[in-house]
This record gives structure tokens, C-alpha cells and sequence, in this order.
């Protein structure tokens, strides 16, 4: 019987990839990303957040930081696919604004 921390990243790795729709994830971004959602479903456990309304919030933070990964894909030139760029610069720019998605950003670990 699957955790239900694996479920919850199944959740989220289906919240990403409707996001992310026809654009191309690269193997190391694909990795990034899923430490990301492996971050984010072990940050709900631990804080008890576990309601339909905090993971319909935990959603749409996931989706915010796609969006922001797909407009760094366009700035940085390569708007079909996404890279460990963008996901870094999308990290950046999160971090700059001192914004956080709760549960995933601001993670306990930076690959910059």
C-alpha cells in the first residue's frame, strides 16, 4: 500500500506535468523538480497541513513556480523546454522577492 507521502507526490508530480503541458523537461530539471515535490509532500506531513483547502493551496503553489519556470524558459531563449535554469532562475526571482510557496520554497537546499 502506497505512503500517503507517496501519494501526495503523485498529486503534485500531476499537478506539474498538466502545468508543464507540452514543454520538454530536461533530466536534470526533471530531478530538481522532484525533490521539489519529495520537499514539499514531506513539509505538509510534518506541519499536519493535510486538508483538501491546504492541498488545494499547495496546488497552485506548485503551479506558480511552473509559471515561473516557463517564463524564464522564454527569457533565457528556450521557451519549449524546461532546464536547470529556469528552474534556478525561477528560484532566484522567488528569492529575491523573499516570496515562499509553502511547502515548497523555499527548500532546505539550493543547487546554486
Amino acid at each position: 500500500m502506497p505512503s500517503p507521502s507517496s501519494k501526495l507526490q503523485e498529486r503534485f508530480w500531476n499537478v506539474l506535468l498538466t502545468e508543464v503541458g507540452p514543454l520538454e523537461i530536461h533530466p536534470g530539471c526533471e530531478g530538481y523538480l522532484r525533490q521539489l515535490v519529495e520537499f514539499g509532500a514531506a513539509q505538509l506531513h510534518a506541519s499536519s497541513r493535510l486538508s483538501e483547502d491546504d492541498l488545494e493551496a499547495a496546488d497552485a503553489n506548485l503551479r506558480r513556480f511552473i509559471e515561473l519556470m516557463k517564463e524564464q524558459a522564454v527569457a533565457l531563449g528556450h521557451p519549449g523546454s524546461l532546464g536547470e535554469d529556469t528552474f534556478e532562475q525561477a528560484g532566484r526571482s522567488l528569492d529575491a522577492a523573499k516570496l515562499a510557496l509553502f511547502p515548497f520554497w523555499p527548500p532546505p537546499f539550493r543547487w546554486w
